[in-house]
């Protein structure tokens, strides 16, 4: 009988190996995440990733706080010509609202290996 083993390390081990690799986000602009006075007339988000991602995927979702909470967006402005960055014009954000996007893991990086999903979390000062 053949002794060698299957795989080439434990499934922990492979699967800490594939969690190292995957694309993370590195931060939004204009403002920076979990901000809890960010102004009601920002019409814009980017995005910063840790890599040059895939430009034909995309996968957006709703936060923990659902639809009610989401970040509605209107039109996609495109990548950076890097591909480290993607930027997108959102609807209007009403004053002293929390808002929720999660960027998930459907967003690939040029060797097709899926994101880290990341929620985008902020609240509108009260004006």
């Amino acid at each position: 009988m053949n002794s060698t083993p299957f795989l080439s390390a434990t499934l922990g081990a492979l699967y800490q190996d594939f969690e190292t690799r995957r694309p993370t986000v590195v931060g939004i602009k204009p403002f920076k995440n979990n901000n809890q006075k960010v102004a009601s007339k920002t019409n814009q988000i980017t995005i910063g990733f840790s890599e040059p991602m895939d430009q034909t995927f995309r996968n957006f979702d709703y936060g923990p706080l659902g639809e009610d909470a989401s970040i509605r967006i209107k039109n996609g402005i495109g990548y950076a010509a890097d591909g480290q960055s993607l930027t997108f014009e959102i609807e209007d954000l009403k004053p002293n609202k929390q808002y929720q996007l999660t960027i998930g893991s459907g967003f690939r990086n040029a060797n097709n290996v899926p994101l880290k999903a990341y929620l985008i979390d902020f609240k509108t000062k009260a004006e």
